[in-house]
């Protein structure tokens, strides 16, 4: 079997349908919650709903970590040599899971709306994924 190519137009290319990918389930998923299933309204403990709110700030804080540590030497190594095949792996990985980071702070949103929270106590959640997902749309190095 021939190696995989790792051109710089072929790795981005399939970062940005994965990041799209990704959004477009975050946009059902949330319509999925919001306005096809009707969750009836119920109160959650106070605490549960803090700590899974605490849960989804340390995923932003991994995501960003991970972006960091995976992307910027990936960039800096594909701005010498563009056809770096380990440069390519480390920047589909650190943008794969940095998405998936944050789709999990929206599903978290999701599994609140399910377990009795309101709209509004699900919305930072469901915001929150969308943010990060729009300002790490993929870019070219």
């Amino acid at each position: 079997m021939p190696p995989a190519t790792t051109t710089m137009p072929v790795t981005l290319r399939v970062v940005r349908t994965v990041h799209a990918t990704l959004a477009v389930a975050m946009v059902l998923y949330v319509c999925v919650a919001e306005f096809f299933l009707h969750p009836a309204v119920q109160p959650v403990d106070a605490a549960f709903y803090g700590g899974i709110a605490i849960v989804a700030v340390v995923c932003a804080v991994s995501a960003v970590v991970v972006r960091a540590r995976m992307l910027r030497p990936a960039f800096t190594k594909m701005r010498t040599d563009p056809d770096d095949a380990t440069s390519h792996n480390r920047w589909r990985v650190g943008i794969f899971v940095s998405d998936a980071l944050a789709m999990a702070i929206l599903l978290y949103g999701f599994v609140l709306r399910f377990m009795g929270c309101t709209t509004a106590q699900a919305a930072p959640f469901y915001l929150g994924g969308f943010v990060l997902m729009i300002l790490w749309w993929p870019r070219r190095p």
